[in-house]
């Protein structure tokens, strides 16, 4: 849960936020499968009971936080908070301008962009067809530079796959 809830919110449910002697668990069952396999007087069945009950308990509250990333209530980054509604910004952010064959007006004092969609080389030299649309997303999703955006949409197809 320390991955999806901000210090606070997870000091709130658990003591304290540390980096160190962490277990991830991918699922409840995951979990169960473990609690399955040891006797009833081990002190590690306690443990992970406690585990297994904080992960029905926040799950919950991720796949909230997930539904509002998805329905673009709430963002890692707001573009339009940040540039005022000038999208094309993005491309500078990822470093893409001039795939983008982006120009700056200096009458408006703005970027535009000439193209609507790129292809970009991924892992292993495979292409990958980037939209200015999904590199927007990429950013709000918090996305940090153009390899990783290359690296999930080949992996997946799809640049939201992160949020499944």
């Amino acid at each position: 849960m320390q991955e999806y809830l901000s210090q606070n919110e997870y000091n709130t449910h658990f003591r304290t936020y540390s980096n160190t002697n962490r277990t991830i668990y991918n699922s409840e069952l995951e979990i169960q499968n473990q609690l399955d396999g040891l006797r009833a007087d081990y002190y590690e069945v306690n443990v992970l009971k406690s585990r297994l009950n904080a992960f029905k308990t926040l799950g919950s509250k991720v796949e909230e936080v997930l539904e509002q990333l998805r329905e673009r209530k709430i963002f890692v980054r707001n573009h339009n908070m940040i540039w005022d509604c000038n999208s094309v910004e993005v491309c500078r952010y990822f470093g893409v301008e001039s795939e983008f064959e982006c120009v700056y007006d200096k009458n408006s004092d703005e970027l535009f962009a000439n193209k609507s969609q790129i292809k970009l080389n991924a892992e292993n030299g495979k292409i990958v067809t980037l939209s200015l649309n999904e590199l927007r997303r990429a950013f709000e999703l918090g996305y940090t530079d153009i390899s990783q955006i290359c690296r999930v949409k080949h992996r997946y197809g799809n640049i939201e796959a992160v949020m499944v």
